[in-house]
């Protein structure tokens, strides 16, 4: 049975390869909370912070006798400029350029491969007569209130099957 921290490991993993058009390739990924104790406290930028989103509602629905599905929104922080940035000038400009062809580079890798591989069942959700992959926005990004960050933050809504027990 694969777990949330089996999706989000390789979540990081995918996201990893992503690569942004006029943009450094991605310095380190974490999956917190797991990777908490090996964040360094001086963190090369751009880096990549994955989880479980909380204060979120999840779903666990009975599909057929036996088997579960378990809907859940993962959390990626894609950090690319130190933070906070507090006024228009032409350094606060230059970080905000930092997070361009981000999104379109985490879309590419997650629609290439839909499984996580084989972790979930499938990622994103029914959006009408479309698929939202994602949504996400770009602004502050705080890990910690030493660590602020400007940065790209997406919600990827993930479905896994599980075999369960069930009895009436």
């Amino acid at each position: 049975m694969t777990t949330v921290r089996d999706a989000l490991v390789q979540l990081k993993a995918l996201l990893m390869t992503a690569t942004a058009a006029g943009q450094p390739a991605l310095a380190a990924g974490y999956v917190m909370p797991d990777d908490y104790a090996v964040l360094p406290s001086a963190l090369t930028l751009p880096f990549l912070v994955v989880g479980e989103l909380y204060n979120t509602p999840n779903d666990w629905s009975r599909k057929a006798s036996g088997l579960a599905v378990h809907k859940w929104r993962a959390e990626g922080l894609v950090c690319t400029a130190q933070g906070p940035l507090l006024s228009l000038n032409a350094d606060t400009a230059t970080a905000m350029l930092k997070t361009r062809n981000w999104a379109r580079a985490l879309a590419a890798v997650l629609w290439a491969n839909q499984s996580l591989n084989g972790t979930a069942q499938i990622i994103g959700e029914p959006a009408g007569e479309m698929r939202r992959l994602f949504q996400y926005g770009i602004g502050h990004v705080f890990l910690d209130p030493a660590n602020q960050y400007w940065g790209l933050r997406l919600e990827l809504p993930i479905q896994q099957t599980h075999a369960q027990g069930m009895d009436a």
